[in-house]
């Protein structure tokens, strides 16, 4: 992960999510803030379909454990 790239704001997050994926894909985990102050990291992969979602892990400040999805 790239320490000086500052994490995505929500709205951004969502207006800009081809470019989050595909810098994802590129094997930078992206970080997105949302509202609530906890946090979203993405990871991504390149297939012959184009880019698909690895992971992505919601880490919350009163649950520093996280939780996580991946898509199947």
């Amino acid at each position: 992960m790239n320490p000086s790239r500052a994490p995505w704001p929500y709205a951004a997050a969502q207006e800009h999510l081809s470019e989050l994926l595909e810098r994802a894909a590129d094997g930078e985990p992206q970080r997105i803030v949302q509202p609530d102050g906890s946090v979203i990291v993405v990871l991504a992969t390149r297939t012959s379909q184009g880019v698909k979602l690895v992971r992505s892990t919601t880490v919350s400040l009163a649950h520093p454990t996280g939780s996580s999805e991946a898509d199947e």
